[in-house]
């Protein structure tokens, strides 16, 4: 087996154990998974047979596996994020923003039809804002060579948008402290015991609304209630899904809610960190983007 291969091809005339099945043009399986011994990701596995041949014998003429692996030259799999949070001082002065993915079609009309292609935002940080100091140079400079640019995902704190609480005082400075009451999460049917923690994003009338999965959830901070009852036993939190799980399933009709802080899984969206040196003791560096990653279920 080769290491790092993307395709593993192997022409053969062989007659495979295809019990009841003649006639066979094509047979394919695909998977996405973690198939152990040896350890690789397989994508599509075939097999290309000729012939209405007496069973079970087939004439196979090209068998064809395709592989995406990551691996590292030991041969060992790359955790690929790691629960290091981004220096806070250097993300307090980043730029944030929110970006969709939306098709615009506009007729001659001037009529449009707008269709999402994303369920859920990304987000994406800009973090040269938040380099002033020589001190937050050196402290990029040691983040960035640690998880190698963009290899590593990490965590993020988003200082305008971290807790389930949200801002609706006049002049409000920040959020309010969080609360065990502040997001629903789901209700018990006498039968579920996971539930995912999500915080909800609504127009003023509540007709039209966002539920963002939160998926690293600061979990020293979160707290869980059923029907505003705080629970402080009887349940967990996964730090790299947010999916809370009882250990035993909340009665039927219990509305479950909780509140937390949270971070937002990111990585370098570049593997060149340029930089200079402004003045004595002054340094700075250029527009350097993070980007928000989501596992493929979402």
């Amino acid at each position: 087996m080769t290491i790092n291969a993307t395709r593993l091809t192997v022409s053969a005339l062989a007659t495979p154990n295809l019990a009841a099945v003649t006639n066979v043009t094509r047979a394919a399986a695909v998977v996405l998974g973690n198939v152990p011994s040896p350890e690789v990701y397989v994508t599509r596995v075939g097999a290309i047979a000729i012939g209405n041949l007496p069973s079970p014998e087939h004439m196979v003429t090209r068998i064809c596996c395709s592989i995406l692996a990551s691996r590292t030259p030991l041969y060992n799999w790359i955790d690929m994020i790691v629960s290091d949070v981004f220096p806070n001082d250097i993300s307090y002065n980043s730029v944030g923003s929110i970006r969709f993915a939306t098709d615009v079609t506009v007729v001659d009309s001037g009529a449009d039809q707008r269709t999402s292609r994303w369920d859920q935002p990304l987000m994406e940080y800009d973090i040269a804002y938040g380099v002033r100091t020589m001190e937050q140079l050196q402290a990029l400079i040691a983040f960035f060579r640690a998880v190698k640019g963009r290899l590593y995902a990490f965590l993020y704190l988003d200082h305008l948008d971290f807790t389930s609480s949200v801002a609706t005082a006049y002049e409000a400075r920040s959020a309010p402290p969080i609360s065990a009451t502040d997001q629903v999460i789901g209700a018990g049917d006498g039968s579920t015991k996971t539930f995912q923690l999500s915080k909800t994003y609504s127009t003023p009338s509540g007709a039209v609304s966002n539920v963002r999965p939160i998926l690293c959830p600061n979990v020293s901070t979160v707290t869980i209630a059923f029907n505003g009852v705080v629970q402080g036993t009887g349940w967990s939190v996964n730090s790299t899904t947010g999916i809370v799980t009882f250990t035993a399933a909340p009665a039927s009709g219990v509305i479950i809610s909780a509140g937390y802080q949270f971070y937002v899984p990111c990585r370098f969206d570049t593997d060149t960190l340029p930089m200079t040196l402004e003045d004595y003791g002054i340094g700075s560096a250029q527009s350097i983007k993070v980007v928000e990653v989501r596992p493929a279920s979402f």
